[in-house]
């Protein structure tokens, strides 16, 4: 999310990382803070943890894969292609609600995927939709009388992201799905 990277605190940094959302200045920024600050890596293992106990370990994998390669690392060479992004693309979702599918699980009807809300976006209102469950990375979403902020999660038996949920100052989140 632009202009958002400066505002996210270390444990935020940490989860966009693993998650792949930060852009790539701060990217950057953050691989070289890894490499010279031990609370960083500290934030980075716990994240770790908690995504793949959140996630499980076929949309982990998946996870891994899709920010497998990129790095924001100036260290090659300027004539050099820049890193490739994931090949799966972002979905709008609503305005300023976008996602990523990371894993359809067909035997069990289950599906794992990453919403990135700008500042301000409303998630869209529906009557009907499959339970879901999220862990928030960075960013605050309120749900009504409930806001989450980063390392928040949310049990919904309708739906999180079709909630009507919104944010103030943008949000990044993962979403387990199920069929019903």
């Amino acid at each position: 999310m632009p202009g958002m990277s400066e505002d996210l605190s270390l444990l935020e940094l940490a989860g966009e990382f693993l998650a792949g959302t930060l852009p790539d200045d701060a990217l950057g920024r953050f691989e070289t803070q890894l490499l010279e600050d031990p609370a960083a890596k500290q934030a980075v293992d716990l994240w770790d943890r908690r995504m793949a106990a959140f996630l499980g370990r076929n949309a982990s994998t998946a996870l891994h894969a899709a920010r497998k390669g990129r790095s924001g690392s100036s260290g090659s060479a300027q004539d050099e292609a820049p890193p490739e992004k994931s090949p799966k693309a972002w979905s709008t979702l609503a305005p300023g609600v976008t996602g990523l599918v990371l894993h359809y699980d067909h035997l069990v009807g289950s599906m794992v995927y990453i919403a990135r809300l700008e500042p301000g976006a409303r998630c869209p209102t529906a009557e009907e939709g499959s339970p879901e469950d999220c862990l928030l990375v960075s960013g605050d979403l309120s749900l009504g009388e409930v806001t989450l902020r980063a390392g928040d999660d949310h049990h919904s038996p309708t739906s999180v992201i079709h909630g009507g949920g919104s944010t103030e100052s943008g949000a990044v989140m993962l979403i387990r799905a199920r069929d019903i």
